[in-house]
């Protein structure tokens, strides 16, 4: 993982933020340490999910949202709590877990999101390439979150 670095000239600066606004169109994961989440790991899942769903304002991310499919029921409770813009956040609930990887790859393909998030526990490896390309086709980035 490369870290996006704003020292330095405005030249250098601007040839940065071109290179992340060009990582588009990658699956990544997030591995967590037990299939249930302690209060520090929601919390800190929560955070940055939170701080994703504020990405729709940024003119790199033209209006796209945060796409969150997750198996359960999130509060507006929660929501509020971590500042979630909801302007930016949709939120997707599989009625099965083998759903997931379907609603992830459409999520990813149509380019409505700069980010589609899922909670799961784990997706094949042999889908992780059909999932990028829908990824790279529909200019947004993947995220799975799973248990260890």
């Amino acid at each position: 993982m490369q870290a996006l670095s704003l020292s330095g000239s405005p030249a250098q600066q601007a040839s940065s933020a071109c290179t992340a606004k060009n990582r588009q169109g990658y699956v990544s994961e997030i591995i967590v340490a037990s299939s249930t989440l302690s209060h520090t790991q929601a919390d800190i899942t929560f955070a940055m999910l939170a701080h994703l769903s504020h990405q729709y304002k940024k003119p790199e991310s033209a209006g796209q949202w945060l796409t969150w499919i997750c198996p359960i029921t999130i509060g507006k409770e929660a929501l509020q709590r971590f500042d979630f813009d909801v302007l930016g956040l949709r939120i997707l609930q599989p009625k099965r877990a083998s759903e997931i990887p379907h609603l992830m790859k459409r999520a990813l393909a149509t380019g409505n999101s700069h980010t589609v998030v899922v909670h799961c526990l784990g997706i094949h490896h042999k889908r992780l390439a059909e999932l990028e390309e829908a990824a790279r086709q529909g200019q947004c980035n993947g995220l799975i979150i799973r248990p260890q």
